[in-house]
């Protein structure tokens, strides 16, 4: 634990740490970040029409006109990104997973059609740019382009980073207080009605039967899950049981 603590103080870890909440607040505060680039597309698009011919019974030709489809490559110009991050959980911030893009919506560009010559003229094109567009590495390392993608978002991440971590503080200190509040069914009256009775809390897990005897098995079991848990009391005897991802409890007759 203490080799875990002292990783995660280091100053690699944390210059990584610090990227990372760096991209969460550009992110959070939907900056424009001025990235220019241009990419060549193929668009299909509508482009005159083509005559279908077709005889009727009374062999009468009947004229259709059908829309032609044209596929044109076009270089589409991209001028000012955001950054998006996708997590697993709800609150951005603090949640699991770091699915991050650079997205635009501002892509423009011209071309010819080439069945009617007529001019092409795009605009509002969407794309999705991968992390390697603004050089972030797998291993958060600060690369040229982190530097100047926070260097164009200096004035965001100054009001923005004390915000973010005033936010985290606030989640610790309420996760603290739920974890505590669960703890506290733990309390000496409740061990007393367990040792009392010498009945047994267990867990029953979706993978198989697994047995919590112990003191502190009991204690990560309940403290782990107590704000999903209605503990009751019948004759004494308490149980509770783990089932596809929510506590429920069961009434045990001694």
């Amino acid at each position: 634990m203490r080799q875990f603590v002292e990783l995660n103080l280091s100053p690699d870890i944390q210059a990584k740490r610090t990227i990372c909440k760096q991209l969460r607040v550009l992110a959070n505060e939907h900056t424009s970040i001025h990235w220019p680039f241009s990419r060549w597309e193929t668009h299909l698009v509508d482009d005159g029409y083509d005559e279908k011919r077709t005889k009727d019974k009374d062999g009468n030709v009947r004229v259709e006109k059908v829309v032609h489809k044209s596929e044109v490559k076009v270089e589409v110009f991209y001028t000012n990104g955001t950054i998006i991050i996708k997590s697993k959980d709800s609150a951005p911030e603090h949640s699991r997973g770091f699915d991050i893009t650079m997205q635009y919506h501002d892509g423009h560009g011209d071309a010819i059609k080439p069945k009617t010559r007529e001019p092409l003229h795009l605009v509002g094109q969407m794309a999705s740019m991968p992390p390697s567009h603004f050089e972030l590495t797998n291993d958060f390392t600060l690369t040229t382009g982190l530097k100047k993608l926070f260097d164009l978002g200096a004035s965001v991440l100054q009001a923005g980073v004390p915000k973010l971590l005033e936010a985290e503080q606030a989640y610790r200190a309420q996760t603290m207080e739920n974890e505590m509040a669960a703890n506290a069914i733990l309390g000496d009256s409740f061990l007393y009605e367990l040792t009392r009775h010498q009945c047994i809390v267990s867990a029953w897990w979706t993978t198989g039967a697994r047995c919590c005897s112990t003191r502190a098995s009991r204690g990560a079991v309940f403290a782990c899950y107590a704000s999903r848990t209605n503990i009751t009391r019948s004759n004494g005897i308490y149980v509770a049981v783990f089932t596809h991802g929510a506590l429920k409890t069961r009434h045990s007759k001694s």
